[in-house]
C-alpha cells in the first residue's frame, strides 16, 4: 500500500551525512569518513541552534471554539545546497522531516486528521524544505585524523516553507521559517559537559519550525474547513 512517506517527491541527487542522529552537509567523497568521525567522536560531538527562530508562543495553540477541526492532506518535498553544489535529498532523510512534521500536525490538536498528499482535505499544507549545510572538506578529514583533538563544524540552515491550499487547490498563503542546526566536534568537549546531542538538537529545530508555521497559520485564518 502506497503511504504519505512512499510519495514524498525526491529532486537529484545527494548523500547529506545528518540524518536523523546529526548534522552538517558534507559532499559525497568523505560522507563514509565523515560518519566514521562523529561515531568516534562520541561524547565530543556536540548541536547548538542557530538561534534565527525566535517562538514565544505557547504550544499547543488553541483552536478557534466555534467551528470543527479541519482535515489535512500533507506533502514535503526535500532539496538540499551543500556548501554552494545543489543535491537532492536523500529518501530515508526526507522521510524522517515528513515523518517529524506530520507528528507535529497531529499533536497540535488543529486537525481532525492528517492525510497524506493528494488526499481529499479541507486544508492542503504542501512543505518545501531547502536543508543548506556547510562543512570544511579539509578540517573535517584533519579532525577525523587527529581523532578530534583539531575540531571541525558543520551547519545545516533549513529554510521551511509551507504553502495552505484550501480543499479545491486555491492558495490561501505561504508561510516560510529559518533556523540552523550546528554540529561541533572536538575532543575537549567531554570537559564541558553537559551539552545537548546533535539528534536532540536536530529535532527541535524540525519541531519548532513545523510548531511555529502552524501558529502563524491559524493566526491568519489559513486553517479554516
Amino acid at each position: 500500500m502506497e503511504t504519505g512517506f512512499d510519495r514524498v517527491r525526491l529532486r537529484r541527487e545527494t548523500v547529506l551525512p545528518k540524518k536523523s542522529k546529526r548534522v552538517g552537509g558534507v559532499p559525497r567523497g568523505v560522507t563514509g569518513f565523515a560518519l566514521v568521525i562523529v561515531t568516534l567522536a562520541g561524547p565530543s560531538c556536540a548541536g547548538f541552534r542557530g538561534g534565527e527562530l525566535e517562538e514565544t508562543r505557547s504550544w499547543p495553540p488553541r483552536p478557534p471554539q466555534d467551528s470543527r477541526k479541519p482535515t489535512v492532506s500533507l506533502s514535503l518535498i526535500g532539496k538540499a545546497d551543500v556548501s554552494g553544489k545543489a543535491f537532492a535529498v536523500k529518501p530515508e532523510m526526507a522521510n524522517t522531516w515528513y515523518r517529524h512534521t506530520r507528528e507535529e500536525y497531529a499533536s497540535s490538536g488543529l486537525f481532525a486528521d492528517v492525510l497524506p498528499p493528494r488526499a481529499p482535505a479541507d486544508v492542503q499544507a504542501e512543505v518545501e524544505v531547502m536543508d543548506q549545510g556547510t562543512m570544511s572538506t579539509f578540517l573535517t578529514v584533519l579532525s577525523g585524523v587527529t581523532l578530534t583533538i583539531i575540531p571541525c563544524r558543520g551547519k545545516d540552515e533549513f529554510t521551511w516553507k509551507t504553502t495552505f491550499k484550501d480543499g479545491t487547490g486555491a492558495v490561501r498563503g505561504v508561510i516560510e521559517k529559518r533556523e540552523a542546526s550546528i554540529l561541533w566536534i572536538e575532543f575537549f568537549l567531554i570537559f564541558v559537559l553537559p551539552f545537548d546531542p546533535p539528534a536532540t538538537v536536530f529535532r527541535e529545530v524540525i519541531r519548532d519550525l513545523n510548531r511555529s508555521t502552524l501558529q502563524d497559520a491559524l493566526e491568519r485564518g489559513y486553517l479554516k474547513p
